[in-house]
Parts: structure tokens; sequence; C-alpha cells
């Protein structure tokens, strides 16, 4: 449940642009842009997805994330505690979270490499929070396929402490987005999620943006669970602002 509340809240645009401008989110999609907010600028990301696992419910309300510019290429990113709330029996707020992301190379095709590095804070309440401060770390590539068809994807890991124990899961998605109108962006995409000696969790997720200006965006997602191990389903909504 709290690794499902992290995927949640490290969730990702990849959506082509309708203008070199316009807003670059890191939601609604799990793949992270390759892109950074422009410099001195500051992003907010918010939204609520509500989850079937095993016949109960898990709503996620919150899912923030502040981006900064602190240089043409490189942003600082400050993750918000959700309110996590499982069928009415138990609520608390999660985890908040400190990192980056590094736009490490462009290529003439449009191509972009980028580079993240979180570290999520043990600042939650009881069976909401880790037992100490978990670092992950992924990479994430995109490449233009066509003027409105883009696709990408990202591999990396995350490292958590069970039992005394550190242990390690690798996760990885593909995503393609495609620019449908000027101001509807759609994407496809599948993730993994994979724990030593546990079963694979693979979902397929699927959403819409909305570009009411080049500095705000709404969204709505959904996916349902490929593998028994995942959540049967999970639907939301989020909103994103450049200042």
């Amino acid at each position: 449940m709290k690794h499902l509340a992290t995927a949640v809240l490290l969730l990702a645009c990849t959506l082509p642009a309708a203008a070199q401008d316009t807003i670059a989110t890191d939601r609604p999609d799990f793949t992270e842009s390759t892109s950074t907010v422009p410099q001195r600028s500051l992003q907010a990301e918010f939204g609520f997805t509500r989850a079937t696992v095993g016949g109960d419910f898990v709503d996620t309300a919150g899912e923030g994330l502040i981006r900064y510019g602190l240089r043409s290429r490189f942003e600082l990113r400050l993750g918000l505690p959700s309110r996590i709330n499982v069928d009415g029996l138990d609520a608390g707020l999660g985890d908040m979270s400190v990192g980056f992301k590094w736009n490490a190379a462009s290529f003439g095709n449009g191509s972009r490499l980028s580079v993240l590095g979180t570290l999520i804070l043990p600042t939650g309440q009881e069976d909401f929070t880790s037992e100490e401060a978990e670092p992950s770390i992924l990479v994430v590539g995109s490449i233009p396929l066509t003027d409105r068809i883009g696709l990408a994807g990202q591999t990396g890991l995350n490292f958590f402490k069970t039992a005394d124990e550190w242990n390690a899961g690798f996760f990885a998605t593909t995503v393609l987005g495609f620019s449908l109108m000027e101001n509807v962006g759609a994407f496809a995409e599948v993730r993994m999620d994979k724990i030593e000696n546990l079963d694979a969790q693979v979902v397929a997720h699927t959403g819409l943006t909305y570009l009411f200006s080049p500095d705000f965006q709404v969204d709505v997602h959904g996916g349902v669970g490929v593998t028994e191990t995942a959540p049967d389903h999970f639907i939301g909504f989020g909103l994103a602002y450049r200042h």
C-alpha cells in the first residue's frame, strides 16, 4: 500500500507539448518526463487517486509535487505528504520526499535523457510511513516518433527497509504519448515493479490531459492490474500549474 502511494506520488507526463514553452508535467502517467521546469520557475502538481486493492478502496488525496527550476537543466523537487484512506477503516498522512531531476543529455533528433534522485522521508503517520529514509534513483529517456507521437521509458531502483533489513525494488515503464488536438493529449503505458522473492506487479495505464493555458493543465487517468499482485484497478484526476 505504501509503495502504491509512492508510485502515485511520482506520477509523470511525457505527452508531446503543443508548443515549446507549454507546461510539461510529471503526472498523470508513471513515467517521469525528461523535461525540467524553466530556470527560476515554480510548478505545482496535485491529484487524487482511488485504487481497489483486494476488494478494499485505497484513496490517495493530495499527491503534491513542487518543482523549482534551479538551473536551465536542473530542478529541485519536494513531494508533499498525501492523505491515504483505506476503505474508511484506517487513514493517515503518508511520507514526504525531496529530490532532483537533471536533464543529462539532449540530442539533435529531439531525444533526451534525464536522471532523477528521490529520498522518501519517514514523516508520515503510523501505518503510512517508512521505517527510515528511503532513496530511489531512475533514468528516463524520450524520443519523438512523429510530430504528434512520442515514446518514453524509464528504469530505476528504490531501496526500503523492512524488519531491520534493506531491500531493493526494481521498476520499469514504457509509455506512448499522443497529441490528439492542440490542447488535448493522451497516453498508453505499462509499468512493472519487481521485489526480490515476490511476484512482479504489472499495471496497464491510460489517460487524457487538457491544457487550459500554456501554464495550467488538468488530467484524468485510470488503469488495471495485469498480474494478481497488482492493484485491481484505479482511477484518478489532477491538475498542474506553473508560475
